[in-house]
């Protein structure tokens, strides 16, 4: 069990339940090497009509979680993702 993959698993899932920006959000999972909040995993809120992502929630550290269990994740819930590390 990788305790990240479900702390991100869990973040997004209550992020969608309703906490989402705007009306034409979507979940993002996004993995960013250089961002203000600094190298990480995070929860997103993406938006195809602003096309742009907005970062809500830092999870961990890049490389806590396996890029292949991201994509998983991402197809198991209908989330779009950017590996972008």
């Amino acid at each position: 069990m990788n305790t990240f993959l479900d702390k991100l698993e869990k973040a997004a899932m209550d992020y969608e339940a309703g906490r989402m920006l705007r009306d034409d959000s979507e979940v993002e999972i996004d993995v960013f090497e250089d961002s203000d909040s600094g190298p990480g995993i995070f929860v997103s809120d993406y938006s195809e009509e602003r096309g742009s992502c907005e970062l809500v929630r830092k999870i961990c550290e890049i490389g806590k979680i396996a890029g292949n269990d991201i994509v998983t994740l991402c197809n198991k819930h209908g989330w779009a993702y950017c590996l972008s590390a």
